[in-house]
């Protein structure tokens, strides 16, 4: 026993080194596995991406009778996999949910078929369910929680300065998040702690297509006239609340857009001059990266590729433009509006409707809500800012669906006019 201590000591060490490599050098993983419940069996698979030190898990999971639920999970598991631990079941008339419990005890929110359509809590709410609310109860009963499910209607607080104002749902806040409305000159910044009026230009602009958030910097193009040319570009710092130029080397033409947004840097073309430029807000700095001679950078699944000057100027070039799968407009119609975050599909009906679906089954997508007359959306790692009429909501898996504000203007000026980012 006393010569199997050393040995037993050094596997110890050994393990305990390996875990280590585990958490500093893998971003990504895939498994499957079964898991026998005593009502059910499932097959489930992972993946496990870590984006900015934040894991994500994309799972699917099929019952004994071969029904599929897709969902995702944004948790700190120290990167392992195989994370569901139990499944809860429950069926109510036509709708049917699962309750899957991981590691360490951790849950989310309740995954439902209703009518043999995946949609989500926050839907059922919207449509007055009665039956969700009676699972609900057996899970509160069994002391688990959710941060949807005892939401309650607040208050809004006017944000007012030079004759312009929004109404802000402070309470709905979210805690780590910053949501932005352009108001012309400048930004409203809204914080869980205070919501904040911040102008950096000294006159408006209306047209805010030259605008993007690059990390914690909001940058504006110094562009009075749709027609004119830019040799500045204007940032402000949303978390620090510090602003900055940016001073080109050259004035572009009046003929330009910006490609997106790739590791915190801008990336704009100039087609009238044939260039591409990046701003970087953090260094101050504009330069050129692409030229007819070089050719051109594009981001296609979120990694950059070089293209040739002939192909990148046939027709405007966005990051991760996404090709829309046959399987979503055969079933949904072709009229969708289909943005890809992650391994996930989301997408707008014309009615209103806003589905999720994982890659691997887009004709298995999940209704997360329904909003009328949506202007305009934005999606980030499974979250969702939605301009509807002049309300201004969000939803994520943690929070459900939640108004945050309330912005008369969006009824006429409405284009790159929300933003936000997870701090």
């Amino acid at each position: 026993m006393k010569k199997a201590m050393p040995i037993l000591f050094i596997l110890g060490f050994l393990g305990l080194i390996l875990q280590v490599a585990v958490n500093v050098f893998v971003t990504e993983k895939t498994s499957e596995y079964a898991l026998k419940t005593s009502d059910n069996s499932y097959k489930i698979t992972e993946h496990m991406e870590v984006i900015n030190n934040v894991s994500y898990y994309d799972i699917g999971i099929t019952d004994k009778d071969g029904v599929f639920y897709s969902l995702f999970v944004e948790e700190d598991f120290n990167k392992q996999t195989e994370v569901i631990r139990d499944i809860k079941t429950f069926k109510s008339n036509n709708l049917s949910c699962i309750f899957p419990i991981y590691r360490r005890n951790e849950t989310g929110n309740v995954t439902c078929l209703y009518n043999d359509e995946a949609v989500s809590y926050s839907y059922l709410k919207q449509i007055k369910n009665t039956d969700i609310d009676s699972i609900i109860t057996k899970l509160k009963n069994d002391k688990y929680s959710h941060n949807s499910w005892d939401r309650k209607d607040v208050s809004k607080n006017k944000l007012y300065n030079e004759g312009r104002e929004i109404e802000v749902y402070q309470e709905n806040i979210i805690k780590d998040y910053i949501f932005l409305i352009w108001r012309y000159k400048g930004l409203y910044i809204l914080k869980s702690d205070e919501s904040l009026i911040k102008d950096y230009l000294d006159e408006d602009i209306y047209d805010n297509t030259l605008s993007a958030i690059a990390g914690r910097y909001y940058v504006t193009a110094d562009r009075r006239k749709l027609d004119s040319s830019v040799s500045s570009f204007y940032y402000y710092n949303t978390k620090d609340l510090g602003k900055g130029e940016i001073i080109m080397d050259e004035a572009t033409s009046n003929d330009i857009y910006f490609n997106g947004v790739y590791e915190e840097k801008i990336y704009m073309t100039d087609i009238k001059n044939k260039k591409q430029y990046t701003i970087d807000p953090a260094r101050e700095k504009a330069e050129v990266v692409g030229n007819e001679a070089d050719g051109f950078i594009n981001v296609v699944n979120d990694k950059k590729k070089k293209v040739s000057a002939s192909e990148f100027l046939k027709e405007k070039v966005y990051f991760n433009a996404v090709e829309v799968d046959k399987k979503l407009t055969q079933k949904y119609g072709d009229k969708i509006e289909v943005k890809k975050d992650r391994d996930f599909y989301y997408f707008k009906t014309t009615d209103g409707k806003i589905y999720m679906a994982h890659e691997d089954k887009p004709d298995k997508a999940e209704l997360l809500f329904k909003l009328d007359k949506v202007t305009e959306w934005k999606v980030k790692n499974g979250d969702l800012l939605l301009a509807s009429g002049n309300t201004i909501y969000f939803y994520s898996e943690h929070e459900g669906l939640l108004p945050i504000a309330y912005n008369k203007e969006l009824s006429y000026n409405n284009k790159n006019i929300i933003d936000f980012w997870k701090m």
